[in-house]
């Protein structure tokens, strides 16, 4: 397909997700805090009607979806068969957007008909959809949406606003030109649109981070360069699941299993959106609600199995409610816990937890990246420096990489990248300092940084290949960073070149003499200034 024709879906898809959301801000809803469930639901909802749509088109090529409503019991289990198979929602006729369109567009309770269609589909398809907390409470994959108009005599308009957009829009013509591609490269900067608003700095709010989609490429093409089957991937703190989504890109959707745990309610309902866009339904069994910390649900069945695993975890966050139960778990925090603060809560250091947290849940040929404060690399002392000692001393840690300033959209804090290793293999550590790569852009009169391709290129090549680059990367063998007070910072380790030129003893004595003439030169213009300075102030009267 050529370019041009997917960059116009792609650009109609991003006009539909601003269409959803002027819609909302007409009906009073933006920036009110369920607008992301109505714009998340109405785009799911959308995909998977044209989703099944095109399969049921696919396999019955001289029918129109229509036909659908005169299938027989039989035909209906046959085909919700094949759908199984594909990991594809069972929907009844009269659940089609198409249908609801025609026949209901004009009711007057058409906001409750749209409740009951999600209410059904959630209903039928729970096995496949339902996600659940900790706690084992189920979370479905719809929930009514009209209860976020207030006055009831506009919840079937804004309904029918809603629908009019969604109807005006196709994702089969996507569908049909990435069959033969996956669609990561496609949804994943749809996504990443989808989500700006959505994704509040907030200061720390635990698993609101979202991480930019090169860095996360980045990750996954250095975490995995080879063929890989039947693996398990995890994320911690996954967020809305950009890491985990490169990751599973780059080994392919078939060949993994994704597990993933956080505890924000928005978060989880944006990875399940996540996976169901990437061909990942498969794994939304174990997306999980709940608290990481206090209670890893992956731990139970998955302690020490995993293959890969990322995180983004949130940097500095109050834990101190937690903190005596946190302390108590000797095993899974066995570097320790850090102190509760006498001044400010906030700046706990919670990442070192989610780090220890990773080392214990890796299989012994297991591997991860965990993105960290760049103060990290070199901290001289707690929880902190007792992580990079047994990094360091343990052969554990194979790579780290500097981040530029401003790259991440919520946080200004300068952040690298740790890769590490469940069983030691390597002989040397990669240190790249990538901190002056990219380029300044502003949004939302914030000055952020991007990094150009030719920046990840240079990043990628670098670190495969363990090429040496004056101010750039360092090969560092274990014992030089013992040497160094167990420092991971790059520049600790770059040579400063000698520019300096060697000369004879003749141009030095003919430098030395021009030297010696200008200084001359200069001391006399000096005297002169200020003989003509003292004779201007013997001129000066009183009046």
């Amino acid at each position: 397909m050529p370019n041009n024709a997917l960059l116009q879906i792609k650009q109609d898809t991003l006009s539909l997700i601003d269409d959803l959301k002027v819609i909302c801000t007409s009906f009073g809803l933006g920036n009110d805090g369920n607008e992301y469930k109505i714009i998340m639901q109405c785009f799911l909802y959308k995909f998977l009607c044209d989703k099944f749509e095109f399969f049921f088109e696919t396999k019955f090529p001289n029918k129109t979806i229509r036909d659908y409503k005169d299938f027989n019991e039989e035909e209906k289990e046959d085909f919700f068969l094949k759908l199984d198979d594909n990991k594809l929602p069972k929907l009844a006729y009269d659940e089609l957007l198409s249908y609801l369109f025609e026949k209901h567009f004009n009711d007057n309770d058409l906001h409750l008909k749209l409740d009951a269609i999600f209410n059904r589909i959630s209903s039928n398809n729970a096995e496949l959809f339902n996600t659940k907390s900790t706690d084992k409470t189920t979370i479905a994959l719809f929930e009514s949406v009209s209860q976020y108009i207030n006055e009831e005599s506009k919840r079937a308009n804004f309904t029918r606003a809603l629908l009019d957009k969604l109807k005006n829009f196709n994702f089969k013509q996507a569908f049909l030109n990435l069959q033969n591609q996956q669609g990561y490269d496609f949804f994943a900067p749809i996504f990443e649109y989808l989500l700006k608003d959505y994704n509040n700095a907030g200061g720390g709010k635990y698993a609101e981070y979202y991480t930019p989609l090169s860095i996360a490429n980045i990750i996954a093409k250095l975490l995995v360069s080879e063929p890989t089957q039947s693996v398990k991937i995890y994320d911690p703190s996954a967020g809305t699941g950009t890491l985990l989504m490169a990751l599973a890109h780059q080994i392919g959707t078939d060949s993994c299993t994704l597990y993933a745990q956080d505890i924000s309610q928005k978060s989880l309902r944006m990875l399940k959106l996540n996976l169901i866009l990437n061909d990942l339904t498969h794994s939304l069994r174990y997306a999980i609600e709940g608290n990481t910390l206090t209670n890893p649900y992956h731990s139970k069945e998955c302690h020490g199995k995993m293959d890969f695993i990322v995180s983004n975890p949130p940097f500095k966050l109050d834990f101190s409610n937690e903190h005596a139960e946190i302390s108590q778990n000797k095993n899974d925090f066995f570097l320790g816990v850090p102190n509760i603060p006498k001044n400010d809560k906030s700046k706990m250091p919670i990442y070192t937890l989610f780090f220890q947290h990773c080392l214990n849940m890796l299989s012994n040929k297991g591997k991860g990246a965990i993105i960290v404060p760049t103060g990290f690399i070199s901290a001289k002392s707690g929880v902190e420096n007792k992580i990079i000692r047994h990094l360091v001393n343990e052969r554990l840690v194979y790579g780290v990489v500097c981040m530029p300033s401003q790259v991440f959209a919520n946080t200004g804090t300068n952040v690298s990248i740790i890769f590490f290793q469940k069983t030691p293999s390597a002989k040397e550590v990669i240190l790249i300092d990538a901190s002056k790569l990219g380029e300044e852009y502003t949004e939302n009169k914030n000055k952020k940084t991007r990094l150009r391709p030719s920046d990840m290129d240079l990043i990628l090549e670098t670190f495969q290949k363990k090429t040496k680059k004056s101010d750039f990367c360092a090969l560092v063998s274990f014992d030089e960073i013992t040497e160094k007070n167990y420092s991971l910072n790059p520049g600790q380790y770059f040579t400063i070149e000698d520019t300096s030129e060697t000369i004879s003893q003749a141009e030095f004595e003919n430098l030395m003499q021009q030297y010696s003439s200008e200084l001359a030169s200069l001391f006399d213009e000096s005297q002169n200034l200020q003989q003509e300075i003292l004779e201007t102030l013997k001129g000066v009267r009183f009046e």
